[in-house]
């Protein structure tokens, strides 16, 4: 199973849906979001069928008539209940049919304006500090966030990266790890990093090891981002809830809270031991960095590790103190 965002860039064009036909062929069991697609309301419906015939879509589409996303699913695997519609994003909740895996999901695309990305960035915090259980938000955010993110290009500022940095602290979110090109979008000048996937505390705790893939842009000058998840890791936890045996509908419902809490202590702790062993990792990782450094004071290549190494840790820090937290709650 896997979360797909694409920015496709105008998609009037006969070739585009026929390539998209394809992609979505290729990539089964999917959620998939196109953004920028420019295709008005009225011809919707019949591209969507031609493109995902079987699946189920919903857009962003508005007394404006500016819709630019649209979420597409298999409804043989998933289910997708909006919780919120903009013109810059969709949210709700991803859920598979069989309930063992359900998460947040946040498809994005900012606008370009500095008032749009301003408001963008408030309702992002908002749906933050309402959401329960893991969180995704992935897609087009037309932003930069470090300062390699663009190559042959203007150099980055701080002014570029400043908003998205505050959102970044203010929320505990971290960037999901990518694997491929390095660069999301060209415009065969200049290569930049502006569409990426970002998750909450609670996604990285009990899905930590997922990485993104960036795909190959084929006809888009964006690449597709591919996120691959396994709902195995919420099988176990939900097999303890239906064990049978329970007498009485009272003592049935008890034992199996505690049996759910025996879990949830079990997980933390194993969360703890792998989130403890990445810190240590780091730390030996930016300690050989910095030895290196200061031999080689003007070395751009270690700086910018250094840099990344000492976001990596920070971030390891924050998710240990969040798990601690958990485990003082059913400790006792």
């Amino acid at each position: 199973m896997s979360v797909i965002t694409w920015n496709v860039r105008g998609f009037n064009k006969a070739y585009k849906q026929k390539k998209t036909k394809e992609f979505i062929k290729q990539n089964k069991k999917a959620v998939i979001t196109l953004v920028e697609h420019r295709i008005k309301e009225q011809k919707a419906t019949g591209i969507t069928n031609k493109i995902a015939p079987g699946w189920q879509w919903i857009s962003n589409f508005s007394s404006n008539n500016k819709s630019r996303i649209w979420i597409l699913w298999d409804p043989r695997i998933f289910e997708f209940e909006p919780i919120d519609i903009d013109c810059q994003y969709i949210h709700g909740q991803v859920r598979t049919h069989s309930r063992l895996l359900a998460f947040g999901f946040t498809t994005i695309y900012f606008l370009y304006t500095i008032k749009d990305t301003l408001s963008m960035w408030q309702k992002l915090r908002q749906i933050n500090s309402i959401q329960q259980g893991p969180w995704l938000a992935m897609g087009d955010f037309n932003s930069v966030l470090n300062s390699q993110d663009r190559q042959h290009g203007t150099i980055i500022q701080d002014v570029e990266t400043k908003d998205f940095r505050e959102f970044m602290s203010d929320t505990s979110m971290n960037e999901l790890p990518t694997m491929g090109r390095d660069y999301t979008w060209t415009n065969n000048h200049t290569y930049s990093r502006i569409d990426r996937g970002l998750v909450n505390i609670n996604w990285m705790m009990t899905m930590p090891d997922l990485c993104i893939q960036i795909l190959e842009p084929s006809f888009s000058n964006h690449s597709p981002l591919k996120l691959m998840i396994s709902q195995m890791r919420r099988k176990k936890d939900k097999q303890v809830w239906n064990t049978n045996g329970d007498t009485g509908k009272l003592q049935g419902v008890w034992n199996k809270l505690k049996r759910v809490k025996q879990v949830i202590k079990g997980l933390n702790t194993q969360h703890y031991k792998g989130v403890e062993d990445r810190i240590k990792e780091t730390i030996r990782e930016l300690q050989e960095v910095q030895e290196k450094i200061g031999c080689k004071m003007m070395n751009t290549e270690l700086i910018e590790e250094e840099k990344e190494l000492k976001k990596n840790l920070e971030k390891w820090i924050l998710i240990e103190e969040s798990i601690y937290r958990q485990r003082s709650r059913y400790s006792g």
